[in-house]
């Protein structure tokens, strides 16, 4: 017999109320069915994360032109020449062009440092690149399963319908399969608000929760600069009765937080000058990031009723909470959503101050993230336990079937990710391997994994509408830069086109249809506006 709630036994057994013996009895065999229930679905999801780790390794993981940088920054710590990128990106938020390798301060270095770390082991930095976010994926359901024995303490199976939401969140899902800090940064948030949420009523809790609490969220700052905002959200936890005890708190996190974060912080403003790195201001107004953020949270839940009701349900959930006055919980619950308005208010903010990429499904993941697990929890308490034991395996167990299939194909297909297995069906790459020496220079665009696969540093560009300080940026590298190289080569994907900002000697040298090849006639950027 389970109870309601799958975690104590509702008992009513007419005769019996007294013999104790009894109840004990049918409480163990409760909670040792839940037990087994567990059990199973934790056999599951570990099925479902080592095919996904398969899948992303061998095929279908993917890079992005910040995936380029993370790596060779990993390359260059190997090399004994720190936190450095030898590969440039000609984006006019990304700072000045220099001499090759320049210091990278805009990228949190945890993410590169841990593939450096992984390569001591002989894999390589694509494959541990690839690797690490499937495992932080794995650390954050963890994390979000034992969020749940603070959040919803009576009710266990709410850990099992959040980790099974989570695992069907679909941009979670994309995020994991890049070679992004993404996984990393939210599994140390999740597990930075676990620990802020855990009662401290014991002496050793008082003093031992606040030091690690400080320390998950310097380690989250080390691995995306975007979560910073903790350090604004953790005082709000840490409040208590006393007026000593909460800046006892607040000092222990604050102080364990800066044994990390303070010397991010100290060689940013160093090397930068800024404790944000050498980023360019934003053109973004407020008008244009709130409606970006309003876009994203639409496409991500459907139509705006969704979202509406989405939001409606937490609300009515809370209020619920406070009609029956568990005043613990609708602290804790509360505080989760406080997150998420802190977050969303500092996203909009940096967005109109800084120069960042559009906010998307990337940037608002740990504000979503943080939804998903309350709406979980609400729908978990709200249904029968059986119900919710139906539903949480059912959701992992359609994911975890599909990714094994994938997974069990592509070991009998394919040899992985190497310059083999990745050329068949590929004109763009057969034809580099082939015409292209390590002395010419390859500008790329729209074909960020190349690097790894040629095995050699490029130069990746990014073709944005309407910036025309994109033809001078390019100009200044080839005078700076290129000096020694024998030909200069510009590939651009097969989806990407040839800008109008700015025009260039090029002679065409190879169409395929995954990308072209142009040859840099001269080593001049015509701009437009000069022309006419």
């Amino acid at each position: 017999m389970v109870g309601a709630n799958g975690y104590l036994p509702d008992v009513h057994i007419s005769g019996y109320s007294g013999n104790s013996s009894l109840l004990l009895l049918l409480a163990r065999r409760s909670l040792a069915a839940v037990w087994r229930v567990e059990v199973l679905f934790t056999g599951i999801v570990a099925v479902y994360l080592l095919s996904l780790a398969v899948n992303s390794v061998m095929n279908k993981g993917a890079f992005s032109p910040d995936s380029t940088v993370y790596i060779n920054m990993a390359q260059n710590m190997s090399e004994g020449k720190g936190l450095s990128s030898s590969v440039e990106q000609l984006n006019r938020g990304m700072g000045g062009i220099g001499k090759l390798p320049t210091p990278v301060t805009i990228y949190a270095p945890a993410y590169p440092i841990l593939i450096t770390l992984l390569t001591k082991f002989g894999l390589s930095a694509e494959v541990a690149s690839l690797t690490i976010p499937v495992v932080f994926l794995g650390l954050l359901l963890l994390s979000a399963f034992w969020m749940m024995s603070v959040v919803m303490p009576s009710y266990r199976a709410a850990g099992l319908v959040v980790v099974a939401g989570l695992i069907q969140f679909a941009p979670l899902r994309t995020a994991t399969m890049y070679a992004w800090s993404e996984t990393m940064g939210l599994a140390f948030m999740i597990a930075a608000l676990f620990l802020l949420l855990v009662p401290r009523s014991t002496r050793g809790r008082e003093l031992l929760m606040p030091v690690l609490a400080g320390l998950v969220i310097g380690l989250a700052y080390a691995s995306r600069y975007a979560l910073l905002p903790l350090v604004v959200v953790a005082p709000l936890f840490l409040i208590e009765s006393s007026c000593w005890k909460t800046v006892r708190n607040w000092v222990l996190c604050g102080g364990a937080s800066l044994l990390i974060g303070g010397p991010i912080v100290v060689r940013n403003l160093i090397v930068s000058g800024s404790i944000r790195g050498g980023t360019s201001v934003s053109q973004v107004t407020l008008q244009q990031a709130v409606s970006d953020l309003f876009d994203t949270l639409v496409s991500l839940s459907g139509p705006p009723m969704v979202l509406i009701l989405l939001l409606l349900t937490i609300a009515l959930a809370i209020t619920r909470e406070i009609k029956k006055k568990e005043w613990r919980l609708i602290k804790r619950q509360g505080l989760l959503l406080v997150w998420t308005l802190i977050y969303t208010v500092f996203l909009v903010y940096a967005a109109t101050q800084t120069r960042i990429d559009p906010i998307d499904f990337r940037l608002t993941l740990p504000a979503t993230v943080v939804l998903v697990v309350l709406v979980g929890a609400f729908v978990a308490k709200a249904l029968p336990y059986r119900a919710v034991i139906i539903l949480a395996l059912a959701l992992v167990l359609v994911p975890a079937w599909n990714q094994w299939s994938e997974a069990s194909n592509l070991v009998k297909i394919t040899g992985g990710r190497d310059m083999h297995s990745r050329s068949l069906g590929s004109g763009v790459l057969p034809w580099l391997a082939d015409n292209v020496d390590q002395d010419d220079l390859v500008i790329i665009e729209g074909y960020s994994d190349l690097p790894f696969l040629l095995g050699r540093p490029v130069l990746t560009l990014y073709f944005n509408e309407g910036d025309i300080g994109q033809a001078s940026d390019l100009a200044s590298y080839l005078t700076i830069n290129d000096n020694n190289k024998s030909e200069t080569y510009l590939v651009i994907g097969s989806s990407t086109s040839l800008p109008n900002q700015f025009l260039l000697q090029l002679a065409l040298v190879g169409e395929f249809s995954d990308g072209k090849i142009f040859r840099l006639v001269a080593d001049q950027v015509i701009l437009a506006q000069e022309v006419e």
